[in-house]
């Protein structure tokens, strides 16, 4: 029903005027929007740079010479044309006054297209900027202050969405450049030296400031946009849809829309919190003496939504960070506010460019909106009242070598860390990114453990990167004896275990080590569930022939294993209710690899269906059920028809009976379906739902038997009948001659379900038949301006309760969304949706197909044998494609079974929200999402 209805919500464009999306106010001079600001006391806004001296700013970025560098851009969010010269700009400000203003800003380029990662390089005179679709260096190899030189580093980066691009470029005293990569876009990378990597959607990666070596780093999150580090040299990004801090772990994988884990789990988070808002980027982590005692171990980050910089302290379970929410640092009652970024300066205070605007929104406000702003944007700092800042250097480049020595130990972070990279950069040593790697390393191998928890996390993830089985028994150790707490620290030593099981002999030394407790054997083999690997298989499968019956083993041996496997686990269960269970995840993984059961054991399996279907757990029935329905277990067919008569059989379960006997048969499956349709006595959601599910069956029987239930339904049945039809393109076709032939109304082609259902078959075809049939009846639109405008007063009049919306919202999107912690990750995170407002609310849920983003559209995909499924692709698993329906529902489809696959211009939510939920629980539901905005 609903559980789709906010797949969209949260990147979709809107034409209504939400909360802080569209400003409601005009535009503020940078004197004016100075007064807007409040700050804790102590402490003062000043304004660095504004227009016309700059442009509108999205990152910005120190150097050695104490100078800001900042990119800027008219373009975005569009692309220079082809043919078009690119004219976005990079500034380099410089001699910062007292009262903040910046006394030289310098134009180094002018010739960028959407620039928004910006690396000033040690060397003082050159710079790494990403733009559309490469990274690279530009130089002033003359001295005059500008850019003469430009030198293509890194291609091959995506470019459908432009708010989803690299960005935050740090360079580590380890010699690496670490980056993030944004929403949406799918690059295929490749450096000067040939060296490539591919990535889609969010990851962060990292390359030699020469373009060499560019290698992944961490998988997933959905759009970090901010990368900042501590002293311990741990990266944070901000991610907005997944969690606002996230301490990076090498090589781990983190929760995205549908994504898959490695097998090990997603990777943890820093905050339990949101910030109130769906749009957080550009952190810094604080560590210096300037500010007040109690800011050093914060961190910052821009809120562009609620027009705020965010502040939390990072205290420590091991080496796990943890996020308390503080107050804000920054509020601004001007809506334009727009912080995108966020940098500790070598002089202590924080700087952070505003891209100040009226609209923010990338999806959430048409990209051509007339209102975007594209002139106006200021660069501020916060600083005491009572001392200016001061850079503790005016040029690292000509310091002494005493002094620069000096400044390793000072108290600014920023500072130490440029004071290193100075060092590097002059004397071309081996960077060292923490003192104690190599010895850790051998305390490793020795398997002792340093007394701080942060320096076994540093050993830890120097054996992310160099696995070897010499490490096992230490790893284990360190896991085992890790606090349930220090979340972090047992993730990293999963991540090393696994590598140094697939490092030379990891899997055989790991099998062989004695003397391991429970815990630490448990830890092993979880691990080794993760690995895709016959031998591992091999290894899960004689565990479970010997009694240990996990069910998480069977995906591995399905996958990886081979027949004799397979066998050994289906042999080794002798319980019917639970082989059902523990089959089914096998199959699972035996057609991933595009194989199928053991044909020998088809008659055990048979069997076991049977006793698990009638089985009083409704697990076990579930189990039962998917796995007939899958197999296609004829046999299975009249104990599923029995099953689905029985008047003590749930609803849901029912459901679950009609479907399989649709997989298993659809021919014979359509008779009996056709009497639920035709039975007035039954309920009438069975009614609906056995519609719908007749018509996807593809019958002539079906398609005949809804058709003639048509012409005497009621009108709300009729659409149900109709959407029931619009399942197939053969369905499509005959509604429409029954339109055509006056047996059907023409009203039905403009239902909004049965319309998005027809339209998912068009190609073309059918487009202009619905026009014609249609074109003497009232424009739909008008009809959805009358629904919005009369959900808004009902809205109004209603006296809706968050706390009863809460419940409708757990039964209904949960499926697909997450709120705080709870929740699934198909679409987006809904904290703070509250602040979208209520018209956009009401838009997004009852015509979500206005301007649908190209990642949230419904794929439509058709089976060689006739079938059409429609839906949001969630990953591909070998050789099966996995996607969702509209209810969250998985659908598992082989790949050799695709015999068109397309992309429809529609949204997968359903398009009749209003019919499928009652008014009142509408209204509360959204109460609820309102009440998930900003309270601070």
């Amino acid at each position: 029903m609903l559980r789709l209805c906010l797949a969209v919500v949260a990147l979709m464009p809107a034409a209504a005027l939400a909360q802080n999306h569209i400003a409601p106010t005009e535009a503020k001079t940078a004197a004016e929007e100075l007064k807007t600001f409040t700050v804790p006391a102590g402490l003062a806004v000043q304004l660095v740079a504004a227009e016309p001296d700059i442009g509108k700013p999205i990152q910005i970025a120190f150097d050695s010479k104490n100078r800001l560098w900042a990119t800027t851009s008219r373009h975005y969010p569009f692309a220079a044309a082809a043919g078009e010269k690119p004219s976005d700009k990079l500034f380099v400000l410089s001699d910062f006054g007292a009262d903040g203003k910046a006394k030289s800003v310098v134009l180094f380029a002018d010739d960028l297209n959407i620039p928004i990662g910006i690396l000033p390089l040690p060397d003082g005179k050159s710079c790494l900027v990403s733009e559309v679709g490469r990274i690279v260096k530009k130089s002033d190899t003359d001295g005059d202050g500008k850019a003469d030189k430009t030198e293509a580093l890194l291609t091959g980066f995506g470019t459908r969405d432009t708010h989803g691009m690299m960005n935050s470029f740090l360079l580590m005293p380890d010699g690496w450049v670490y980056a993030c990569h944004g929403f949406s876009n799918e690059s295929k990378v490749v450096g000067i030296d040939g060296s490539t990597i591919a990535m889609q959607s969010g990851n962060t990666f990292r390359f030699k400031p020469d373009g060499t070596k560019v290698e992944h780093w961490t998988f997933g999150q959905v759009n970090p946009f901010g990368l900042t580090f501590d002293p311990n040299f741990n990266l944070y990004t901000a991610d907005c849809h997944s969690k606002p801090i996230t301490q990076l772990i090498r090589g781990s994988c983190y929760d995205s829309f549908g994504k898959p884990h490695d097998g090990l789990g997603y990777g943890p988070h820093v905050t339990r919190h949101d910030h109130g808002s769906t749009a957080l980027c550009g952190l810094s982590w604080y560590q210096a003496g300037y500010y007040p005692k109690e800011y050093s171990g914060c961190m910052f980050l821009g809120n562009v939504v609620t027009n705020r910089i965010n502040a939390d302290r990072i205290v420590f379970k091991g080496s796990t960070p943890v996020a308390v929410e503080l107050p804000d640092l920054v509020k601004s009652s001007d809506p334009w506010f727009r912080p995108t970024d966020v940098k500790l300066s070598p002089d202590g205070a924080l700087y952070f460019a505003d891209f100040y605007n009226r609209i923010i929104g990338h999806y959430e406000v048409d990209l051509k909106h007339p209102q975007r702003d594209k002139d106006r944007g200021r660069i501020w700092r916060v600083v005491r009242t009572d001392s200016a800042p001061k850079a503790p250097f005016a040029d690292l480049n000509t310091t002494d070598r005493t002094l620069l020595a000096s400044l390793l130990q000072h108290d600014n972070l920023i500072v130490r860390t440029m004071a290193a990279n100075e060092l590097i950069r002059r004397d071309k040593i081996e960077p060292r990114p923490k003192s104690m790697v190599d010895e850790l390393s051998e305390m490793l191998r020795e398997g002792g453990t340093p007394a701080k928890a942060a320096g076994i996390r540093t050993a830890v993830e120097r054996v992310i990167g160099e696995p070897n089985k010499e490490f096992l028994p230490a790893l284990l150790a360190i896991a085992e004896r890790a606090p349930a707490d220090d979340t972090h620290m047992i993730h990293a030593a999963r991540i090393a275990l696994r590598n140094c099981l697939q490092a030379p002999s990891g899997l055989e030394s790991a099998i062989q080590l004695k003397d391991l407790s429970d815990k630490a054997q448990t830890l092993l083999v979880g691990v080794i569930v993760a690995l895709p690997d016959a031998r591992a298989a091999k290894y899960l499968a004689g565990r479970f022939a010997g009694g240990d019956r996990n069910a998480d083993y069977c995906g591995t041996i399905g996958r990886y294993g081979d027949d004799d496997d397979c066998s050994r686990v289906i042999g080794a269960l002798t319980d019917p209710r639970e082989a059902a269970a523990k089959v089914l995840p096998l199959l699972r993984g035996v057609q991933a690899r595009g194989g199928a059961l053991p044909a020998a054991s088809l008659k055990r399996i048979e069997r076991d269906c049977e006793t698990a279907i009638v089985a009083a757990d409704p697990a076990t029935v579930t189990a039962g059920i998917t796995l007939a329905s899958t197999l296609k277990l004829a046999p299975i067919f009249p104990t599923l028809v029995k099953f689905a008569a029985d008047s003590k059989t749930t609803e849901d379960a029912r459901r679950q009976a009609y479907e399989a006997l649709v997989q298993i048969d659809a021919g014979k499956a359509s008779p009996i379906l056709a009497a639920v349709v035709r039975d007035a006595g039954k309920p009438q959601r069975e009614r609906d739902r056995t519609a719908v599910l007749l018509g996807a069956a593809g019958t002539v029987a079906g398609r005949t038997e809804l058709l003639t239930v048509l012409l005497t339904a009621p009108t709300k049945f009729a659409g149900t009948l109709a959407l029931g039809l619009a399942q197939t393109p053969a369905g499509s076709q005959a509604l429409l001659e029954a339109v055509e032939a006056g047996k059907a109304s023409p009203r039905l082609l403009q239902d909004r379900a049965v319309a998005a259902k027809l339209l998912t078959h068009d190609r073309g075809k059918f487009r202009p038949t619905i026009d014609g049939l249609t074109k003497s009846l009232p424009n739909p639109s008008a009809a959805m301006g009358t629904l919005l405008k009369d959900r808004a007063a009902g809205y109004a009049k209603a006296t809706p309760d968050a706390a009863r919306g809460k419940i409708v919202y757990a039964a209904q999107c949960a499926n697909c969304h997450r709120v705080g912690d709870v929740g699934g990750k198909i679409g987006p995170q809904l904290d703070g949706i509250g602040n979208r407002g209520l018209e956009r609310l009401l838009e997004d849920t009852l015509n979500p197909s206005l301007n649908v983003d190209a990642e949230f559209r419904a794929a439509v995909i058709t089976t060689v044998d006739g079938r059409t499924f429609s839906g949001l692709v969630l990953r591909e698993e070998g050789a099966v494609l996995v996607m969702s329906d509209n209810v969250g529902k998985e659908i598992r489809i082989p790949k050799a079974d695709i015999e068109s696959r397309t992309i429809s211009p529609l949204s997968p939510m359903p398009a009749n929200i209003d019919t499928l939920i009652k008014p009142e629980e509408y209204y509360d539901l959204l109460a609820y999402l309102l009440s998930l905005s900003a309270t601070k």
